[in-house]
């Protein structure tokens, strides 16, 4: 048998969105609170709902969607779970869900099972099927169409909150999209060498020559995107921030043309950090070194993260077993490599031999540059999900027009 909980939901005193469970909300496609259910060994459900009163809250829909989901007449209220599990034999219940709230006192004569069914489904949901490669482009879409209307208002803005916030007005009033994909990133200067900077809160002075970072995304129908540009709140790149920029959007070109299904992401990452090393080696802002050891513990001081993740309910969504090696089709992936100048990484005691320091602070004010998109992998190739100009000229015009 199996138990399913969505997750709990305080209506009276949560302020947040409900987040429903990313393994319940694959199986059943249901995103409402404080559902559980059961299903026994030839999929029949028996269902429990917290039914909410009536005076101040709608249960009517919530309701509705179930019996139209699983054709059930009858939906028990979640108060009755405890004297339903006691009632069944002597069996083991496979569970989906954090349970805790439900608050039970554990049948002696059933065994609890919290990995079989976990396991099972992480699996399963690292191969995305058509419905949820279409939300996923959806969610992609409206992503995209958001950022570039960022970036053609670049030097319109004067906080980093406001960047959030038109992005947020975009995506927010489009049928259906109710929430972001994770916490927005924002940064401008020397701060976009944090890679999870969320206070996105700074000034931005209106003759700023800085580079914007801007890493976002919404979900539809609760599938994920995640893009991030990096853009001239001027409206200009400045020389040295197109030779970072260049090389990261080669790099990223790179990756993205080789990925297929049967495709090697292990060896395709370790030949991405290859041609970083040898950008940063003809900037002068390395030395020679010998060994790939060496080099890619360089390119880690400058590119602190991986070349990317899969992507789906979640926005670092499940792996297969053993983790992100080979690349299959249908799978969907992010590809975010980045140059960083972060201080405490490079600017060490004692000093890295193999840094040219006083090459390197001729790039320090940039702070950092990424660029995302959202892949999918198909049979012979890929296909970039998300959609917005990210070569140097087109940028600029996009902010001039």
């Amino acid at each position: 048998m199996q138990l399913l909980y969505s997750g709990y939901y305080d209506f009276d005193h949560t302020t947040i969105p409900f987040q429903v469970d990313n393994n319940f909300y694959y199986v059943t496609k249901m995103d409402i609170p404080n559902v559980v259910l059961l299903l026994d060994t030839n999929k029949n459900p028996t269902i429990f709902y917290s039914y909410q009163d009536k005076t101040w809250f709608d249960n009517t829909t919530f309701t509705n969607q179930i019996r139209k989901k699983y054709k059930v007449n009858r939906i028990y209220c979640t108060s009755q779970l405890q004297e339903y599990l006691s009632s069944l034999p002597h069996a083991k219940i496979e569970i989906i869900g954090d349970i805790k709230p439900l608050k039970l006192r554990w049948p002696k004569g059933l065994s609890k099972d919290t990995r079989s069914l976990l396991n099972h489904y992480q699996i399963k949901r690292v191969i995305k099927s058509p419905s949820e490669i279409s939300s996923i482009k959806k969610a992609s879409q409206i992503s995209s169409q958001a950022i570039t209307r960022v970036i053609s208002a670049a030097r319109s803005f004067k906080n980093e909150s406001e960047i959030v916030a038109l992005f947020k007005q975009h995506v927010l009033s489009t049928d259906q999209i109710e929430k972001l994909a994770y916490l927005p990133i924002c940064s401008t200067g020397v701060r976009n060498s944090i890679l999870h900077y969320v206070s996105n809160n700074h000034s931005i002075a209106s003759n700023s020559k800085d580079l914007v970072l801007l890493d976002i995304g919404c979900k539809y129908q609760n599938y994920c995107s995640d893009i991030t540009r990096t853009f001239p709140r001027s409206g200009r790149f400045t020389p040295a921030q197109k030779k970072i920029y260049q090389i990261v959007l080669d790099v990223q070109k790179y990756a993205i043309s080789r990925l297929c299904h049967d495709g090697d992401w292990l060896k395709i990452s370790r030949d991405v950090c290859l041609r970083i090393y040898q950008s940063l080696l003809e900037l002068g802002l390395v030395y020679p070194v010998d060994t790939h050891r060496e080099k890619s513990q360089l390119v880690n001081l400058f590119m602190p993260h991986s070349l990317g993740h899969t992507i789906g309910l979640e926005v670092h969504d499940t792996n297969p077993s053993g983790g992100l090696k080979t690349l299959k089709k249908n799978m969907v992936v992010t590809v975010e490599p980045g140059i960083y100048f972060a201080s405490h990484l490079l600017f060490t005691t004692p000093a890295n031999k193999n840094l040219n320091y006083s090459e390197i602070k001729k790039y320090q004010k940039i702070g950092g540059v990424r660029i995302e998109d959202t892949v999918l992998i198909t049979q012979k190739g890929c296909q970039v999900l998300s959609d917005i100009p990210k070569e140097i000229v087109e940028i600029e015009n996009l902010i001039k027009a």
